[in-house]
């Protein structure tokens, strides 16, 4: 696999990925799920398509967190300042491998409503693994990548949200860091397979995001509670599906039938 580098995404008004390369589009599908591979290729037009381009991505979580204070250093103007660290516990050895984006083809979501606490950072972490370190985050950065993943949705969700230049859209650039996988995958070495390896769990996580986007997703916000949540192929739900669950739904029903009475 070749070293971490940085790659920019492009998001244009209609939400689709684009790499720094002339003229070339470039759609991206997880590895395990073939429902993008099938997404990707119906929507992507003769002549712009990428084939065999995936995102793989694995990620480590143990079973429980801890807080590491760290002091300051002496001598620095951030002497008298700790810092505290969100830590696994216990050796590296016994993280449990995982693979995040296939437990929920939405999770981005999780993040953007997670809670910017130090109990919601457990949370998450406890259920799908620190955000830029296997190990060790700091956690004056989870608030920040909290509020940028929100405001990434914020985004995608709504074209009024876009920058216009000359009547059009002002492309938005996203510096992320990755590495590329290629590999042979029959006998004679006739067939290779790319793959993008996100460095991080919010690496990965913002490719979902823009890349469920790019394929026709939409996020909505749940008509009874507000939750939001993501319609279209992506998710198998219906691009005009008003609530987040079943339970909603129902209880949003009651309450009108209440209503009336």
């Amino acid at each position: 696999m070749c070293g971490v580098r940085e790659l920019r995404l492009c998001l244009y008004s209609s939400a689709r990925l684009l790499f720094p390369l002339p003229s070339s589009h470039t759609f991206l599908d997880w590895s395990t799920l073939s429902r993008y591979e099938v997404r990707n290729r119906a929507n992507s037009e003769p002549g712009q398509r990428m084939q065999g381009i995936r995102i793989e991505f694995e990620w480590f979580k143990f079973i429980d967190y801890g807080v590491e204070v760290r002091p300051g250093v002496p001598g620095s103007l951030l002497s008298q300042v700790n810092t505290e660290l969100l830590v696994g516990l216990g050796p590296r050895e016994a993280a449990l491998k995982t693979r995040p984006l296939d437990m929920s083809p939405d999770l981005y979501l999780e993040l953007a409503k997670s809670q910017p606490t130090l109990a919601g950072y457990k949370e998450f972490a406890k259920r799908y693994g620190l955000l830029t370190d296997p190990q060790r985050d700091y956690t004056y950065q989870w608030p920040q990548l909290i509020m940028n993943m929100r405001n990434l949705i914020d985004l995608i969700r709504d074209t009024g949200n876009w920058k216009i230049e000359g009547e059009k859209y002002v492309p938005f650039d996203l510096k992320m860091k990755f590495g590329l996988r290629f590999v042979p995958t029959s006998a004679d070495g006739s067939q290779t397979a790319l793959s993008i390896v996100p460095a991080n769990l919010y690496n990965a996580l913002v490719l979902q995001c823009v890349s469920n986007r790019a394929g026709g997703g939409e996020v909505r916000s749940c008509k009874a509670c507000g939750a939001l949540f993501e319609t279209g192929r992506t998710t198998g739900r219906r691009s005009n599906r008003e609530f987040c669950s079943d339970k909603c739904r129902f209880e949003f029903s009651h309450r009108n039938r209440r209503k009336k009475q």
